[in-house]
């Protein structure tokens, strides 16, 4: 016959509103026993003996445990004076006490990984005319075009580009740029 030693443990998280939420377990561990604990996940998840919440600080979720692992432990004599607590805990991660409060809401206690995403493709090195379109095809016009064709082309692809318009902010200072620099050419 083995006996298997445990150690009662307790989880402390931190909640959304800043306060502190604890779960306790002494009738066994919510981590299968080995050399390092794993991952949490749904199959090694155990419910726990106790839990509470809504505690200002660190400190007095660890003074709760600490008091319901002593009321609950048999043959302590602190359970039956109202005395402190004698329970000794050993704190684990934060994650488990983060799962039993999913649990809590109807969710299950650890949340799927998420996919990783495929790498995004390589961008063209600079220089190439993906990266630096010239003056003119940014206006959408011929080297050749008169000055008054210029600032038609502007006007009408202002109009596209113009973040007030829904536009790109940089697409339409790069025409912007463009404009004034074609205009220095014709002049």
């Amino acid at each position: 016959m083995t006996a298997t030693l445990f150690v009662p443990v307790v989880s402390i998280a931190r909640t959304k509103r800043g306060r502190y939420f604890w779960a306790a377990w002494w009738t066994g561990t919510p981590v299968p026993c080995g050399s390092e604990p794993p991952l949490p996940n749904e199959k090694t998840f155990k419910k726990p003996d106790a839990s509470g919440g809504g505690l200002r600080s660190h400190e007095e979720a660890f003074t709760a445990a600490a008091r319901a692992a002593a009321g609950a432990l048999p043959g302590n004599p602190a359970a039956h004076r109202g005395g402190a607590p004698e329970a000794s805990l050993v704190e684990i991660d934060a994650r488990w006490a983060n799962g039993w409060l999913r649990m809590l809401s109807d969710l299950p206690p650890f949340p799927k990984p998420r996919p990783e995403k495929p790498p995004e493709p390589a961008a063209a090195p600079a220089g190439t005319p993906a990266n630096n379109p010239s003056l003119w095809e940014i206006l959408g016009i011929s080297s050749k075009a008169p000055l008054e064709e210029i600032k038609a082309a502007y006007r009408k692809r202002a109009l596209e580009t113009h973040p007030d318009h829904g536009g790109d902010p940089s697409a339409f200072r790069a025409l912007v740029r463009a404009y004034q620099m074609a205009l220095l050419r014709r002049r």
